[in-house]
């Protein structure tokens, strides 16, 4: 599996396709897909495809997040999230997010959240709006564990 490594910025004009992703500065791309994505920092994409998603600590991301499973780390930005196992960390924030099941810390905000199976809401996060559904828009492949 290649392995793509980014420890400055990036700025990619068209797909990053990889084995595993890791971003540790920022990167501009159309649309990334991995097994793997870590990021620690900034990205702008159309959209980021991949089984295991970390979008670290404080990092920032517009576009959309794919994946099986997705952690959005304390204090980080994320513009839209679909996955299937989603866990959003105490203060960060999302703008739109569609998931499975979904774990939303304490001090998270999420403005739109649909969940299929499982929303399990922190005492102190805020969930604007809330919404179950049916299906998820995208189809996702994921091994279900």
């Amino acid at each position: 599996e290649q392995l793509f490594r980014v420890g400055g910025s990036a700025d990619i004009t068209g797909d990053l396709e990889a084995g595993e992703v890791n971003v540790g500065g920022s990167l501009k791309s159309h649309i990334v897909k991995s097994k793997i994505f870590r990021l620690s920092g900034g990205a702008r994409v159309e959209r980021v495809i991949a089984e295991d998603v970390e979008i670290g600590k404080d990092s920032e991301v517009y576009g959309v997040i794919i994946g099986c499973r997705v952690v959005i780390r304390k204090k980080a930005e994320v513009e839209e999230v679909i996955g299937y196992d989603v866990r959003v960390e105490r203060d960060a924030e999302i703008d739109r997010l569609e998931a499975y099941r979904v774990v939303v810390e304490d001090g998270a905000e999420v403005d739109e959240l649909l969940y299929v199976e499982k929303a399990e809401i922190g005492e102190d996060a805020e969930v604007k709006k809330l919404v179950k559904t049916e299906k998820l828009s995208v189809e996702l492949k994921c091994g279900v564990s």
